[in-house]
Parts: C-alpha cells; sequence; structure tokens
C-alpha cells in the first residue's frame, strides 16, 4: 500500500494574469515541488465583499505528490497577487509509467 504523502495531487491555482501563472509555475517547477504545469485562461464568477464578480483569470492545474502539497502553499501564498489565493489539492489517480515518471521529477 502507497504511503499518503507519496499519493498524487493535482493543485489548481487561479491566477490573475498569464504572466503571474508562468511566473508561479515556473518556480514550482525549477525547484521541483511539481512535475508539471497546465496553463489555462478562464472566466471566474465568485463573491468577494458582498458582491458578486466575474473576472478574467490564468489557472494553474500543477501536479504533485501530497508530501509537497504545503510547500506549494507556501510558496503560492508568498508570491501570489491576490490578498486569499485559491490554493485546492485534488486527489487523482494515473497510470503507472505517467505516476513512476511525475515522482521521478520531484524533490520529496
Amino acid at each position: 500500500m502507497m504511503a499518503v504523502s507519496e499519493r498524487l495531487i493535482m493543485v489548481y491555482i487561479p491566477c490573475a494574469s498569464h504572466d503571474e501563472a508562468t511566473a508561479i509555475a515556473q518556480q514550482l517547477l525549477e525547484e521541483r515541488i511539481i512535475a508539471c504545469a497546465n496553463i489555462h485562461p478562464i472566466q471566474s464568477r465568485y463573491w468577494w465583499e458582498n458582491e458578486l464578480q466575474t473576472t478574467n483569470e490564468v489557472v494553474i492545474v500543477g501536479k504533485t505528490t501530497e508530501a509537497l502539497f504545503d510547500r506549494v502553499v507556501s510558496y503560492v501564498e508568498q508570491h501570489h497577487s491576490y490578498d486569499v489565493p485559491c490554493i485546492m489539492k485534488i486527489a487523482v489517480d494515473a497510470n503507472e509509467r505517467y505516476a513512476a515518471w511525475l515522482r521521478s521529477c520531484l524533490k520529496q
């Protein structure tokens, strides 16, 4: 049975701009906190300060392990432009070859 810390997760991180998403993803990659990042333009609708907002954002979907989630959170909270950045983790399963490649790219 796999240890909880080795479980694969995706992290979901909306950013204010493509430049911000790229910079955050690049640093997480260089530090080997994530193995891969997908960067997508999105439109978000949400409540902020009691008003409904609609904003164009760019989301990072990063692939990593449970053991590195706290490091993702720490880096993003220090470098994100939002007062309250969204940093969500989603537990995932993957085919064994991809999972092995992903884990081999990370600093545990």
